[in-house]
């Protein structure tokens, strides 16, 4: 860490109660770990948009030790503990990663397809802000319908890939970042009429932007490059018991083959490689049923309206890597998650070859690992005939 950081923390904790505010760290661990209950202290953490991450109570305790005593004017609580974990926190941020559920479909086919998402307090920085995502691309079919190649090129705005720690504050630039472009080749193995089921494989490229913060006077503090390729194995399966209801579901696993360089300044001197990130591997789980509320056999005009309502289930599956440098430590704190995520609304066809779809997506519980607030979908798709 930077001499001049160092001493700012190490002077903010230094008005503390030595042994007052280590028996409130250590039990704002056990609270938020689930090995002891604390109602006041869940609530108070739930509100807030910074997570506890245990390595920084840890390195603010071990700078108590060496600063404060219990000659101190006050004991730690939990609004001071935030301003000291923002003392010596980092954010990062991007465009979000894909998944076949988000837009996709079971049988291969040929289409042009634009998806738009608006979330809504995002968490990548100190304060939520909202995130615009578009998602266009197209699929096509060959082998007689039997297989498809899908490619997706994302790009969001308001994503943040770079920030800068001016004292204690961070800020964050807002920019437009292309995404990681991905590519699903898929193949439909069986079709009953009420039955289908298809599989395929997704590969996620890093064509996204690197992640980096300095401080106020350009000089670097962090780099994380966009190395990896995610490989992305997954199963689907449509059943339509009528010419009315559709229920399909996606069950897909989500694997880094390779990690992400890290860079880290600290000495002060500048950047040296510290390691590589590995991000944890994810099971998505997605299903869906709609139903046809309106059907028309004209060719032109609305000739199709369906509402729809599907629940997505993200969980990952370990955590992920930490490197360290000094002081530093760098990585994914939380542990494991998981998030489910409910998405309603309705799909209006025109003319039998288009559709335009109109959605609310929300978190459902979640606690600490919600993403997001909420947010608005459109995503349009033409198959020409």
């Amino acid at each position: 860490m930077h001499p001049s950081k160092l001493k700012n923390i190490e002077h903010y904790l230094s008005q503390f109660k030595l042994d007052d505010s280590l028996l409130f760290l250590n039990h704002l661990l056990g609270v938020t770990r689930g090995f002891s209950s604390d109602n006041a202290l869940l609530g108070e953490i739930a509100k807030s948009s910074l997570p506890v991450l245990p390595h920084k109570a840890h390195f603010i305790a071990k700078l108590l030790l060496l600063n404060a005593s219990d000659l101190g004017r006050t004991p730690m609580g939990w609004e001071q503990f935030l301003s000291a974990q923002r003392l010596a926190d980092a954010s990062s941020g991007g465009v979000g990663r894909m998944k076949i559920a988000e837009g996709g479909t079971i049988l291969p086919q040929d289409r042009f397809f634009f998806r738009y998402s608006y979330l809504d307090n995002v968490r990548y920085s100190n304060g939520g802000q909202h995130l615009n995502r578009y998602v266009p691309g197209f699929e096509k079919s060959f082998g007689d319908g039997m297989f498809s190649v899908e490619v997706r090129a994302p790009f969001a705005a308001n994503t943040v890939t770079s920030s800068t720690l001016n004292g204690d504050t961070f800020s964050s630039g807002s920019d437009t970042r292309f995404g990681n472009l991905t590519v699903y080749l898929k193949s439909l193995f069986l079709d009953t009429g009420k039955f289908a089921v298809s599989c395929g494989l997704g590969v996620v490229t890093p064509t996204a932007s690197d992640t980096r913060v300095s401080y106020a006077n350009g000089t670097p503090l962090l780099s994380i490059q966009n190395d990896s390729v995610r490989l992305q194995p997954f199963l689907g399966g449509l059943y339509t018991p009528n010419d009315r209801l559709f229920v399909q579901s996606f069950l897909q696993w989500d694997g880094a083959a390779n990690g992400n360089r890290v860079a880290i300044n600290s000495t002060g001197t500048g950047l040296t490689s510290a390691g590589r990130i590995t991000d944890p591997s994810n099971l998505f789980l997605d299903v869906g049923a709609g139903y046809w509320l309106y059907r028309s056999n004209e060719k032109r005009g609305l000739t199709g309206i369906i509402p729809m309502v599907e629940i997505h289930q993200n969980s990952a599956l370990q955590p992920g890597d930490v490197v360290t440098a000094g002081p530093f430590q760098v990585g994914n704190f939380a542990g494991t998650t998981s998030l489910t995520n409910i998405v309603a609304g309705t799909t209006f066809e025109f003319g039998k070859s288009s559709n335009l779809t109109a959605s609310y997506v929300g978190p459902v519980g979640g606690g600490s690992d919600r993403q997001f607030a909420g947010g608005l979908q459109l995503f349009y798709s033409y198959a020409p005939k």
